[in-house]
């Protein structure tokens, strides 16, 4: 399998720790949305809080963390956690 272009979009407090909305990433073919974000935060250590809660999407669904982005995914959502009320 080879490697191919995804760029993640982080969004809140994502964008505001790593101090960029976009990281251009190259993944292997069969990545799953962690191991994406995985290697954001081995490039931007303030990411690294954030693994065990970020969730993942596009702009029509979710994405499970630990299944292989789908080919047609090009720009993956990571988003925080959030809270209201």
């Amino acid at each position: 399998m080879s490697d191919r272009p995804l760029r993640l979009r982080l969004h809140a407090v994502l964008r505001e720790a790593a101090a960029v909305e976009t990281i251009d990433l190259t993944v292997a073919a069969d990545a799953t949305p962690r191991d994406a974000f995985d290697a954001a935060a081995a490039d931007i250590p303030a990411l690294d809080p954030w693994r065990s809660v970020v969730a993942f999407g596009t702009d029509e669904r979710l994405v499970p963390a630990d299944r292989p982005i789908p080919s047609d995914i090009v720009e993956l959502h990571a988003l925080p956690p959030v809270s209201g009320g």
